[in-house]
């Protein structure tokens, strides 16, 4: 998932969630991960999330911060749809820490996610869902999209300012310049309350897929709240992406 969103400057409304702001929600934090795509845009081989980032799988990297996170219960990857696909993620996944399971996932991302949902155990009611390809996200961000759905909103995203000036255009003519100061750039885990994603999924046209979850929650006229998100949290899917997350990867050892 990737994108830019439009914000508004004016409050965003309740979340009708049920849960007052502040209040601290029962149940337990589960984090989806769709690990299924093929990642063309790395080129040919391995499914995107099998790629190696210094020596590791960029899912092992970005589930092995999921279950440091103090604010996880529970990690849930959509692995590749065929037996040898979910066996070697559980082969990848078996000597990480914490409660960490495999299902088999879609031919889409959305398809994944919502089978990965469907096999969350019944007291989980925050649900985050990340993508494998940003598997250097901080575990700061992964705690305050967690903090946000506890204090009473439906459906939550890590964003970040756009610096680029925008243009909208038509073929290869410029129409008009965009005002980036009401955009964002998208990032994940995006946070849900469990009831608020699965309306979104169910009502969700499999032929017209959206680019990310909150898109779906958006769809139902449901408002989808903001969070800092961070510079290291960028998506993973092309062999440059691949070249600055080594040198993040250096800096930190």
């Amino acid at each position: 998932m990737s994108g830019v969103v439009s914000m508004s400057t004016d409050p965003a409304p309740e979340t009708g969630s049920g849960t007052p702001a502040g209040a601290a929600a029962p149940g337990r934090v589960a984090v989806i991960v769709p690990a299924a795509g093929k990642g063309e845009r790395l080129g040919p081989g391995a499914p995107k999330a099998l790629r190696e980032l210094g020596g590791l799988p960029l899912l092992v990297h970005a589930v092995r911060t999921l279950v440091a996170a103090r604010s996880v219960d529970l990690v849930v990857v959509a692995a590749p749809p065929d037996p040898q696909g979910v066996a070697e993620v559980q082969r990848l996944l078996a000597d990480l820490p914490g409660d960490t399971r495999v299902v088999a996932g879609g031919t889409s991302r959305q398809e994944s996610v919502a089978l990965a949902l469907a096999a969350l155990p019944a007291d989980c009611d925050v649900v985050l869902v990340h993508d494998a390809a940003r598997a250097l996200t901080p575990v700061e961000v992964i705690g305050a999209v967690v903090a946000a759905v506890r204090g009473g909103a439906g459906a939550v995203i890590p964003v970040l300012p756009v610096t680029d000036t925008v243009k909208a255009v038509d073929g290869d003519l410029v129409t008009a310049t965009v005002d980036r100061s009401t955009l964002r750039a998208v990032q994940t885990p995006q946070g849900f309350t469990r009831d608020i994603l699965a309306k979104a999924h169910a009502a969700a046209d499999p032929a017209a897929p959206a680019t990310d979850d909150a898109g779906l929650v958006e769809a139902l006229g449901l408002p989808v709240r903001t969070v800092p998100g961070h510079a290291e949290a960028f998506k993973i899917t092309t062999p440059f992406d691949l070249v600055l997350a080594e040198a993040v990867l250096r800096r930190r050892r």
